[in-house]
């Protein structure tokens, strides 16, 4: 049961780390260089991400950022 969980969880991180390269790739997204990461406060914020999958599509990968 654990092995289980732990192996949807490691597909559900493949599939998002397949997603965000997606994005790089076609220049949807870019990564911040660290010269430009102001960290004077040493706060660091995330934006939550969560996947859904609908009966008849692919699963999507949804940025929580409401």
């Amino acid at each position: 049961m654990i092995a289980e969980k732990n192996s949807i969880k490691n597909n559900k991180f493949d599939e998002c780390i397949k997603q965000i390269d997606n994005l790089l790739n076609k220049g949807y997204a870019e990564v911040v260089p660290k010269e430009e990461i102001n960290c004077k406060d040493n706060k660091t914020f995330y934006i939550p991400t969560f996947f859904i999958n609908p009966k008849c599509k692919r699963t999507r990968f949804i940025w929580d950022a409401a």
